[in-house]
């Protein structure tokens, strides 16, 4: 807890106690020039320029705090609405830059200032109503920020970072990586047009053949299914999947959307078969990467940026993932 020392003026003595156990010789100075120039201007504060709103909500500077979060929310809000994402990536990145940049250099240039004009109105509200000059400093030094307030802004960090850990570490990784939620669940649940329950009662019919005798409830029409099965045996992807998954990749210069990257075919056949029957021009693609055999769902192509990214839209509007690229 700072206690005045004997050479003190009664000002420095407010001053202290209503400043808190943090930073006071560096406020003390700071406030000692302010008082002799008479002005409060711009001073160096690296604490508000680095954690601006833990800082101001430390020394209780609530309306700061507040036109702070608005300023950055209308910054943010501002930048989306002028077309976030459409400009080039070195635009965008400057511009965000230069949001950070002013949101950090303001509170740390004036700082000091805001935090001088509000000790001064506490000091001259505790003079006004204690008795002496040391009740004046005991109301001041009850009022002031603490360590223990301290300890819990730190302890509210903590669990606001881990918390945004915890979120970006479960978060899925996109087209390329694991299968969105959306994706998953569509695999999930049976489509109308699923071709791979075929499979199974054409080789039950072969397997089962020389024993008991076939018949319309073992082998189902046509007759010769089992014949154009076994022909397409080394090729299982060919056979289940519609005609519209016939690969159809876009030519040089076109824009496609990418949707998903499957390990499991059954899956993507499932997402291309929903992608199909909602009207959109869906086709696969068969990849062999360093982990296996992947397929990839993508939509397309169209001839320009516009109507795929409108065409991206109408997927994510599917609760799904969509990235639009252009053929090379």
């Amino acid at each position: 807890m700072p206690t005045a020392t004997v050479s003190e003026s009664p000002t420095t003595a407010l001053y202290r106690a209503a400043l808190g156990p943090l930073n006071t010789d560096h406020h003390l100075r700071a406030f000692a020039d302010f008082d002799d120039t008479g002005v409060a201007g711009p001073r160096w504060n690296g604490a508000a320029a680095l954690l601006t709103l833990n800082w101001l909500v430390y020394r209780r500077l609530w309306r700061l705090a507040g036109a702070y979060v608005l300023v950055l929310v209308g910054a943010c809000a501002l930048l989306w609405a002028l077309g976030w994402g459409r400009w080039p990536p070195g635009v965008w990145a400057g511009l965000l830059g230069t949001v950070v940049v002013l949101a950090s250099v303001v509170p740390g240039l004036w700082a000091e200032a805001w935090l001088h004009g509000q000790v001064r109105q506490a000091m001259i509200a505790a003079v006004r109503d204690a008795p002496s000059l040391p009740d004046a400093c005991e109301a001041l030094r009850r009022r002031a920020p603490s360590m223990a307030r301290f300890g819990a802004l730190a302890l509210l960090n903590f669990l606001l970072g881990a918390a945004a850990f915890s979120l970006h570490a479960g978060w899925p990784t996109g087209p390329q990586g694991a299968a969105p939620p959306s994706a998953v669940a569509a695999a999930s649940t049976p489509a109308m047009s699923e071709p791979a329950p075929a499979v199974l009662p054409v080789k039950l019919a072969e397997s089962s053949a020389p024993n008991p005798p076939p018949t319309a409830a073992v082998v189902p029409p046509p007759v010769r299914a089992p014949e154009r099965m076994a022909v397409s045996a080394p090729q299982p992807l060919s056979v289940p999947a519609p005609a519209e998954a016939v690969q159809v990749p876009p030519a040089p210069g076109a824009y496609a959307v990418n949707v998903g990257l499957f390990a499991d075919a059954g899956n993507a056949e499932r997402l291309h078969a929903r992608l199909n029957a909602a009207g959109l021009p869906a086709y696969l693609q068969t990849l062999e990467t360093a982990q296996g055999t992947r397929t990839r769902v993508r939509v397309g192509p169209m001839a320009s940026r516009a109507q795929a990214d409108r065409m991206a839209e109408r997927i994510r509007s599917m609760g799904l993932e969509a990235r639009v690229f252009k053929a090379d």
